[in-house]
């Protein structure tokens, strides 16, 4: 990026703006590199190991909860991934979309986000 673009880009967009955009191209890349160094490396695909049955468990509940979510159904969407964070309470991941959920259920202005 030359200078005069760079100082044209700050002037015009706020300072999270252009973090969020820093920070998505930064870990865009460094997940390119990874899956192109893990792919070189041993001259094959990466192996993803099956998830286990409880495993599977987990991920079919937070994707149902995603579907209630998306419907605009806080109340199911709630109930799901409230039962999948009781079998992985550790998940990050759960619980923000709980707490997205909830936020919505709060505010019903917001409506369902994506």
């Amino acid at each position: 990026m030359s200078n005069k673009y760079a100082e044209w880009f700050m002037t015009r967009v706020s300072p999270n703006v252009f973090a969020s955009v820093a920070s998505t191209a930064v870990m865009t890349g460094l997940l390119v590199y990874s899956i192109n160094r893990g792919i070189n490396r041993a001259n094959r695909p990466i192996e993803i190991d099956p998830m286990s049955p409880e495993q599977e468990e987990i991920y079919n509940l937070y994707r149902k909860g995603i579907e209630h979510k998306n419907k605009g159904e806080y109340d199911k969407s709630k109930h799901i991934f409230k039962l999948a964070l009781a079998k992985d309470p550790e998940s990050e991941m759960i619980q923000f979309k709980l707490w997205q959920v909830e936020k919505s259920i709060n505010n019903p202005r917001s409506g369902p986000k994506f």
